[in-house]
């Protein structure tokens, strides 16, 4: 195999708690060549103090006083990025040490994948973990399963994704608190294909009842998202977009 580049984007807000844990996680991969970036969105805990512990050569930290929101860090994020591939990673998270080197390996022998993710355990706040389980349980899922689920519901667990660059540096970001369902939808719909590495468990997903996720989640957001999808790509609709049109009167009925 190779020894590409893999730059790990990851935002932060009010981590202190975590981001420690979360980025040794990544420096400790077995997998070498890894940048790790990462953008602290205006915090007002100690979450700069331990960042700048942990500057160096393969890691780069950035941030803004004023909190601007997820979508702005990523997309700051992937702007900076130089890697060929990029991963996603959360401030609360932790990945295994061969979650990189894995999907790498699964990336470099399916050329025609655009992204993978992964198996996850759920750990932290329990009250939450079955609503999660329901959006992210499927351990078997390929690329076909994926683009047949994601017009009704995100099937994907963001952090747990690594993308080839090119593709999300063409992509970015769009939108607030589903921008990354909003990516898989646009990304599926233009014939992309993203699959899910079933074998084992890659990333541990902190569950937390504070995390805007957590309290966000609607179906009323969930038909909002989809009805900006697919006005952007009106009247260019296709197979993928026309199922996402029934999911919409799913959720209303």
């Amino acid at each position: 195999m190779s020894n590409p580049l893999v730059s790990v984007i990851m935002p932060a807000y009010n981590a202190e708690k975590w981001i420690a844990e979360a980025i040794d996680s990544i420096l400790n991969q077995t997998y070498d060549n890894i940048e790790l970036i990462v953008w602290d969105d205006g915090s007002t805990d100690g979450t700069w103090g331990i960042l700048r512990e942990y500057s160096s050569s393969n890691t780069r930290i950035y941030g803004t006083p004023k909190n601007s929101g997820v979508t702005y860090a990523l997309n700051r994020l992937i702007e900076k990025s130089k890697g060929k591939y990029i991963a996603r990673m959360d401030a609360d998270d932790i990945a295994m040490p061969d979650r990189i080197e894995k999907q790498i390996l699964f990336l470099e022998n399916l050329s025609q994948l655009s992204a993978v993710g992964c198996v996850i355990e759920l750990f932290g706040d329990e009250n939450f973990n079955k609503e999660r389980e329901k959006w992210w349980g499927d351990r078997h899922i390929g690329s076909q399963e994926i683009v047949k689920k994601l017009p009704y519901r995100n099937c994907i667990c963001h952090p747990s994704v690594m993308f080839r660059g090119d593709v999300l540096r063409e992509y970015m970001y769009q939108g607030g608190v589903f921008q990354d369902y909003d990516l898989f939808l646009r990304m599926a719909s233009d014939g992309h294909l993203i699959s899910k590495m079933a074998d084992r468990v890659l990333l541990k997903y902190r569950v937390r009842s504070d995390s805007v996720a957590a309290v966000a989640e609607s179906n009323w957001a969930e038909i909002k998202l989809k009805l900006r999808f697919l006005a952007k790509k009106f009247p260019r609709w296709n197979k993928f977009d026309t199922h996402v049109m029934r999911s919409i009167w799913q959720l209303i009925k």
